[in-house]
């Protein structure tokens, strides 16, 4: 080999590995905060949407004149209680 043909091969020094080391680093961090933000902005949009579509089932059910449209829980005393008795 000549020396011109060595001249453009660039050996790698100890910093440029430290530094791509590091930028390589930043960008990973950088691209899991991203795919965390879009994970949570997904989860949050499908949340939305299921919460317009539970109300527009209910809208539908209003609409439809249906008085059972919403589940009220019982109290917590259902039955028949006995009668209170007067003190003697």
């Amino acid at each position: 080999m000549t020396a011109s043909a060595n001249s453009y091969r660039k050996l790698p020094s100890q910093a440029d590995d430290e530094a791509e080391r590091e930028t390589y680093a930043h960008l990973h961090h950088v691209n899991l905060i991203a795919a965390a933000f879009l994970l949570v902005l997904a989860l949050a949009l499908s949340w939305t949407m299921l919460a317009f579509e539970h109300q527009q089932e209910l809208e539908r059910c209003f609409a439809a004149g249906r008085h059972d449209c919403v589940d009220i829980p019982a109290p917590p005393h259902v039955g028949i209680l006995p009668p209170l008795r007067a003190p003697n």
